[in-house]
């Protein structure tokens, strides 16, 4: 049975909520993170398997960020920060700092970690 554990996602001061225009069609689209979408830092630390869904139609799109984590057994190994923008995971070795496609609700948004698969997944909802 794979243990979880919840986190409350720590949000950056922002300006504010708002919408950034839909720039595709379509109600869901999933990829795996390129190398010029997410970055490793200067760091060191490799960047983590990403895979990216998003669900419904904007304005009330959701996301949905799972980063695969080998050898992390838990949450107190890494960072993890949540804005607006982005989200940024760094320690045990792993350094990421992922764009996301639209402007979520970060006080909202939701990480759950599997120590089982080792396996962080971030959902959000679309910020209005």
């Amino acid at each position: 049975q794979a243990m979880q554990q919840a986190v409350a996602a720590r949000a950056k001061g922002g300006n504010g909520s708002y919408c950034l225009p839909e720039s595709t069609g379509g109600d869901a689209a999933s990829s795996s993170s390129s190398p010029d979408v997410g970055e490793a830092a200067a760091d060191g630390g490799s960047k983590p398997e990403v895979q990216l869904a998003v669900a419904g139609d904007s304005p009330s799109r959701s996301l949905t960020l799972n980063v695969a984590l080998p050898g992390v057994r838990t949450l107190a190994d890494i960072t993890l920060e949540i804005s607006n923008t982005s989200v940024n995971v760094h320690g045990a070795g792993y350094s990421l700092d992922e764009r996301l496609p639209f402007a979520v609700d970060s006080a909202q948004a939701v990480a759950k970690f599997s120590s089982k698969h080792s396996m962080l997944r971030v959902k959000a909802p679309e910020a209005c």
